[in-house]
């Protein structure tokens, strides 16, 4: 996202004349390219609004800002925005709406400090309000009409809402994980976002900061004696008859007992080796394993990734750590770390 620029009429013409695009967001389709540049010097020519661009080209595809009291289309309070945006026709239901307004949301509650975000959409169009569910948007069941509208200002909007309280809560599992790293004087950062059970779910609210984001799987051995959590990057998918072969490869050659047939573990069994509930399980969960029961392996990738994230025992929340502070974490708790080589691994050296 950038700031809006004279020299972007004739882009904004080409998709803010498009009848489709227009009407939806409650104002006319352009006319001609000088009424999209007498846009963009007037309307566009503030701090909030925003030209949302492709990154691999550059090019223009949408708009997106956010209206403090005074300029919203609905009543908000002073401590309050409303947000609203759109895309050109041709990337609807790519995405880049709901990644554009995720980038909007952080920036709103990080950088702008507001409490509370409004969004509105048209009732009949129920795509636009799907965006701001993804987002963490809630309905709040009020139907409105936006007299400040430039266009179909009778028409009636959903009101959709969303609380920075939920961003900045911190469980005691996460309270835990800070403080044991704090103690250690391992280095970190950390950001919270709403709950991310999935991959797919947390991807929308992980930050661009270049660190390997992994996922996480708690596994027993066929005679539940003993425990293994797995980590690997998050965009593999793993079997685990593959998984089997392995880690007894690595624990024979270390002379160690095989593994036998692998299942996943239930959440009574996590939750008594590691503290932990499904959805929240990282490597972080070992503070909790006093007795060093369980036994952590790690993709051979992740040992050369300049950083690493991972939630904090709890799906509200990522965890950023270097490499060299990750190893002085391994070293800290004290478990047994091996690091193995999977398909996905063999097939990327390629």
């Amino acid at each position: 996202m950038r700031p809006w620029e004279e020299k972007d009429a004739e882009w904004l013409y080409k998709y803010a004349s498009d009848p489709d695009v227009g009407p939806r967001a409650g104002w006319p389709p352009h006319k001609d390219v000088d009424e999209s540049r007498q846009i963009i010097r007037t309307i566009f020519h503030n701090d909030h609004t925003w030209a949302i661009e492709q990154k691999e080209n550059s090019q223009i595809i949408g708009c997106i800002g956010y209206y403090p009291q005074g300029e919203s289309n609905i009543e908000i309070g002073p401590h309050d925005a409303e947000v609203g945006y759109w895309i050109a026709k041709p990337y609807w239901n790519q995405g880049f709406c709901t990644e554009a307004l995720q980038l909007m949301i952080r920036y709103c509650f990080d950088v702008q400090h507001f409490e509370t975000l409004w969004a509105d959409c048209f009732v009949d169009n129920p795509a636009s309000g799907r965006v701001m569910t993804k987002c963490g948007f809630a309905d709040t069941g009020a139907i409105n009409t936006c007299s400040h509208l430039y266009h179909a200002a009778d028409r009636p909007v959903r009101i959709m809402r969303l609380e920075r309280s939920p961003y900045e809560i911190i469980s005691p599992r996460q309270e835990a994980v800070l403080r044991y790293l704090d103690e250690h004087k391992i280095p970190f950062t950390t950001y919270n976002h709403p709950e991310g059970k999935t991959i797919e779910e947390a991807k929308r609210w992980w930050h661009d900061d270049g660190s390997v984001h992994c996922k996480n799987i708690f596994m027993r051995n066929h005679k539940g004696d003993q425990h293994y959590l797995i980590c690997f990057p998050c965009d593999d998918d793993l079997a685990i008859h593959d998984i089997e072969h392995w880690l007894k490869d690595v624990l024979v050659s270390r002379g160690m007992k095989a593994p036998g047939k692998l299942s996943f573990a239930s959440p009574e069994r996590m939750m008594r080796y590691l503290g932990l509930e499904p959805g929240s399980v990282s490597p972080f969960g070992l503070i909790n394993d006093t007795e060093k029961h369980v036994i952590l392996f790690l993709d051979s990738r992740l040992r050369d990734a300049a950083s690493l994230s991972f939630h904090p025992n709890d799906c509200r929340g990522t965890v950023v750590i270097s490499q060299a502070a990750f190893r002085q974490y391994l070293d800290s708790i004290g478990n047994h770390v091996e690091y193995i080589r999977t398909t996905c691994d063999e097939r990327d050296a390629k």
